[in-house]
This record gives structure tokens, C-alpha cells and sequence, in this order.
């Protein structure tokens, strides 16, 4: 299934599985930035956090800050000295 914002998921998919598929992928196109990718996903850090740690722990890899491509999302944008992506002002 094709959604408005251009995702695909598989039909039969749980929630819980979609959810982790879309907060991972935020947080790659935002560089591992857990406080942008939090502020897209409209959660707090910490529950962002909590979610990340539940993953790890039930085997997912977790991408550490700064180690993805730079991907650009509405929200994430790269600062053209380091790359790194920012919250623009």
C-alpha cells in the first residue's frame, strides 16, 4: 500500500512495525540526530530514546548520530559547513 506522503507498506504489517520503519528511516534521513528526528516525529527525545533502546534490545541496529548520509526531509536540513543536518530557525 501506497500512502499520500510516497511510503510503502506491506499489507499485514502491525503498527508496531510501521511505526519502527518510519522512525527509523527519520532518523537516517536526519543523520542519527536523535533531537531533530524527535522534533519531526513530533515525540520528545526521551520517548524517542526509550523507543530506540526497545529496539536495540530485541536485536535492530540503531544508527549512531552522525553516521548516516545526510538524506533530506522536510525538517532536516544540512548545514553547508559540516553536513550535518539542523532544526532551521
Amino acid at each position: 500500500m501506497t500512502h499520500h506522503d510516497g511510503t510503502h507498506h506491506e499489507s499485514g504489517q502491525s503498527l508496531a512495525e510501521i511505526e519502527r520503519e518510519h522512525i527509523l528511516a527519520t532518523l537516517t534521513q536526519c543523520s542519527g540526530n536523535r533531537t531533530h528526528a524527535a522534533r519531526i516525529l513530533k515525540i520528545s527525545v526521551r520517548s524517542l530514546r526509550m523507543k530506540l533502546q526497545d529496539y536495540s534490545s530485541r536485536g535492530i541496529d540503531i544508527i549512531a548520530p552522525g553516521n548516516a548520509q545526510v538524506l533530506q526531509k522536510p525538517g532536516c536540513v544540512s548545514d553547508p559547513a559540516g553536513g550535518r543536518p539542523r532544526w532551521p530557525a
